[in-house]
């Protein structure tokens, strides 16, 4: 089972090798990108917490939390787009409060 869990792990951090070198190629012929190694953060850990959340696993919100939600709250709001980093605000909150209920069930199943 733990070998299952190491590969699982390794094709996870693949992908998100993988997401964050094509879009830093991206960013290389996009220069108006104001922070563009975050933002490739942020790309590559949603699809890995996709990925997760299709699979319906609980680290899917560490992900939605974390790199996701805070970095895109310090991403638009330094690229001063407040509004767009309010929203991430708000998302933020729903991974929080997602997560608390999933451990809830989690617990009791």
């Amino acid at each position: 089972k733990s070998r299952r869990i190491i590969e699982r792990g390794v094709w996870l951090a693949a992908i998100a090798a993988l997401t964050v070198f094509v879009y830093m190629n991206i960013a290389a012929i996009a220069p108006w990108s104001n922070l563009p190694w975050i933002d490739a953060i942020v790309v590559a850990s949603s699809v890995v917490a996709q990925i997760l959340l299709g699979k319906r696993k609980f680290e899917s919100w560490v992900l939605w939390l974390g790199p996701v939600n805070v970095l895109s709250i310090y991403l638009f709001w330094s690229s001063e787009y407040y509004t767009t980093a309010l929203l991430y605000v708000a998302y933020l909150v729903h991974a929080y409060i997602a997560t608390k209920s999933w451990k809830r069930e989690l617990v009791t199943a």
